[in-house]
């Protein structure tokens, strides 16, 4: 009986050295694409602004926006993504993910822009002015610019 166990396990073991082994020095492996964020400037106030994403990539750079972010534009060239946000004109904050892919790596960054700050610092009435001259000041806190006119 150990004789008939000693034959399995040698022609186990021998199977297992003739077919564990395979010539594979032909195949090519591409190395894996790999996709450092190095910097970034993603976060904005409400008026239209500009903002850049600094890359490490092996590859080439691409760019996606989400379709209901109608309000970004993006695009790469070489290592940098230049980020545009239009002007956010509601009181509510608004953000998205942005990928940047390079080969098969990916990076999702949020883009984020602030809505309209509009602060009258504790003025809770209406000015009614007469027809005589008269000089009002406001602290006014926002981060837009206010037209003002005398109209």
């Amino acid at each position: 009986m150990k004789r008939i166990y000693s034959i399995l396990l040698t022609a186990a073991l021998l199977s297992t050295a003739f077919t564990a082994c395979d010539n594979d020095d032909d195949e090519v492996f591409a190395p894996a694409t790999s996709l450092t964020i190095l910097s970034r400037e993603t976060s904005f106030q409400a008026g239209a602004a500009t903002g850049t994403i600094v890359v490490d990539a092996k590859g080439p750079v691409t760019v996606e926006i989400p379709a209901e972010a109608e309000w970004i534009n993006a695009t790469a060239d070489g290592n940098t993504v230049t980020v545009n946000v239009n002007q956010n004109s509601s009181l509510n904050g608004r953000s998205a993910m942005l990928t940047i892919m390079s080969g098969e790596a990916k990076a999702q960054i949020a883009i984020i822009q602030a809505g309209i700050i509009f602060d009258l610092g504790g003025v809770t009435s209406v000015v009614n002015a007469s027809n005589d001259a008269a000089t009002y000041t406001f602290d006014i806190k926002t981060n837009l610019p206010i037209p003002v006119s005398s109209n």
